[in-house]
């Protein structure tokens, strides 16, 4: 098996640098931000099932702290095989929220689950994601002014 990196680019000095992957098993991967730390979303079999493992860097810029979130076990009922990049969107308590971007689906797992339920996502093309964390301030005057 072929050694995958992360590359960065240090600003400080101007390099790039090579970093160690978690150890995902499958071949499609996708990168992104989920709650504010570097996450890796892997596609990978094993035994005939499918699994989605969910892996975040729990420290910034720390290599060796990458953390196995979620490995989610996906029956052949739901289409998973084939490219697709995966974001998780939202986890607490034990639930995640995922969108399968080439397939326009959303994946909401709980733990105490035996099964992923999926929800398509129909007649739309294309998306934006809003984290909402609870405030005094709300949504509508936060929306108003970037339109301003």
């Amino acid at each position: 098996m072929a050694t995958r990196s992360i590359i960065s680019l240090d600003l400080d000095n101007d390099k790039f640098e090579s970093h160690p992957m978690p150890p995902i098993n499958g071949k499609e991967t996708s990168v992104g931000v989920f709650g504010g730390c570097l996450c890796i979303c892997g596609l990978h079999w094993k035994e005939n099932l499918n699994y989605i493992d969910v892996w975040v860097m729990k420290k910034n810029g720390d290599w060796e702290s990458w953390t196995k979130m979620f490995s989610i076990k996906v029956h052949d009922r739901f289409p998973v095989r084939g490219f697709g990049y995966y974001l998780p969107i939202y986890s607490s308590n034990g639930a995640l929220l995922l969108y399968r971007i080439t397939h326009r689906v959303l994946l909401y797992y709980d733990q105490g689950w035996t099964d992923v339920k999926h929800v398509r996502c129909r007649d739309f093309y294309g998306f934006q994601v809003i984290c909402h964390t609870p405030t005094l301030i709300s949504l509508r005057d936060i929306v108003t002014r970037e339109n301003m």
